[in-house]
């Protein structure tokens, strides 16, 4: 199982399942990271405390415990 949280900087991914309860599960959703749903990563704090995600045409950022409950595919 590959998690948002573990993404290389620059590919494609889809999401399969987000693991997340309630209300950070709303949330995720509200900004976009619905089940199928193409993210990219493209930049980590100098930490890797927190992610630049673009997901589908928007950009988020997330901390490393929020995006370590959305599991991956990596798209071909």
């Amino acid at each position: 199982m590959l998690t948002l949280a573990e993404a290389v900087i620059g590919k494609r991914y889809v999401i399969k399942k987000v693991f997340a309860k309630e209300p950070l599960r709303g949330r995720l959703v509200a900004m976009g990271f619905g089940l199928g749903c193409e993210v990219v990563v493209q930049a980590f704090t100098m930490a890797k405390q927190t992610l630049d995600v673009q997901v589908e045409d928007s950009f988020v950022a997330l901390r490393r415990e929020e995006a370590s409950q959305i599991e991956l595919e990596e798209m071909v």
